[in-house]
């Protein structure tokens, strides 16, 4: 077995990071002091063994501490999972449905014999496998896990990495406190981000300390606001922060995404024939998203008068 990437999505002091480990030969982990050289063998052995429930890295993220992997077993079959901090059904998908820890078990067995064999003589008979060894145990097929949905999941997932990382966002720069409660009000989107908010509602809730979610229509009250894909996210000011300080906020951050949105828009006009598709769709992709991110901020901005 082969680890493919470790993900530190909620763990000590980072948030959606990814180790990519699936090029061949040794990886090092290096820096400097405090860039989190330990916390990364702790993810790696708190994955393999359990997230214990007095973990010391619990400062930023509560007890909502997350660990991912992508493994890859000596046949090429992938496997994509989480370890959450929990008693009941720790392991699941990408997509929350819980997997059996047994079959972790089977799936680290060639890499560490001795342990897996003796956690699987304890798992084992609590889940009515009815054999002498975990070594005569046929090893995990992707069909196992659904994999025809593993798309599906990823896409998901990563739709709510991204709302997570927007609200989180809007909270650093307005300086809310992680343990305060706000509100979220949402506009626009698709129908698919409308469905993705109502089967995420709770883990929204939880992960982002929300009171509670709305969809607005029209315009809304003086918000900071956040924006992923079609979807517009407010978070009301009202009582959060001091309002001059927060004009004086959006002024410089629209200064700056307007002068990133004329630099891609000059880039574009300098491209000859030359230039390759590939380099020029990426281009106007860039212009698109500073376009959208400028319009979002000016509006904003207007809100607050």
């Amino acid at each position: 077995m082969r680890i493919d990437r470790l993900d530190l999505i909620a763990f000590g002091p980072f948030t959606d990071l990814s180790l990519p480990l699936g090029a061949p030969g040794v990886h090092i982990v290096f820096g400097p002091n405090e860039a989190g050289k330990s916390t990364a063998l702790h993810a790696l052995e708190q994955l393999l063994y359990g997230i214990g429930l007095r973990s010391p890295h619990t400062f930023v993220h509560g007890n909502d501490l997350r660990l991912g992997a992508v493994v890859r077993g000596a046949d090429g079959e992938v496997l994509e999972f989480v370890r959450l901090k929990k008693r009941k059904d720790p392991l699941v998908a990408p997509d929350g449905t819980p997997l059996p820890e047994e079959a972790l078990l089977r799936l680290l067995h060639p890499l560490i014999p001795f342990v897996t064999e003796e956690l699987w003589r304890h798992v084992a008979p609590r889940l009515g496998i009815e054999a002498p060894t975990i070594s005569l145990q046929s090893y995990p097929q992707a069909c196992d896990f659904d994999a025809a949905g593993f798309a599906t999941a990823v896409a998901d997932v990563d739709w709510l990495r991204q709302m997570v990382s927007a609200l989180r966002r809007i909270r650093s720069e307005l300086g809310v406190s992680p343990s305060r409660k706000v509100p979220l009000l949402v506009q626009g989107g698709s129908e698919a981000d409308a469905a993705r908010m109502r089967r995420f509602d709770s883990q929204l809730k939880f992960l982002l300390r929300l009171e509670r979610i709305d969809a607005v229509e029209g315009d809304p009250p003086p918000s900071a606001a956040g924006l992923v894909g079609g979807l517009k996210l407010f978070v009301p000011l009202e009582g959060l922060v001091d309002l001059d300080a927060e004009r004086a906020r959006l002024d410089k951050e629209i200064a700056r995404v307007s002068a990133e949105k004329e630099k891609s828009s000059a880039k574009l006009a300098k491209f000859s024939e030359k230039v390759p598709e590939a380099v020029v769709d990426q281009e106007r992709r860039r212009l698109a998203d500073w376009t959208a991110q400028l319009e979002n901020l000016t509006a904003q901005r207007a809100r607050l008068g």
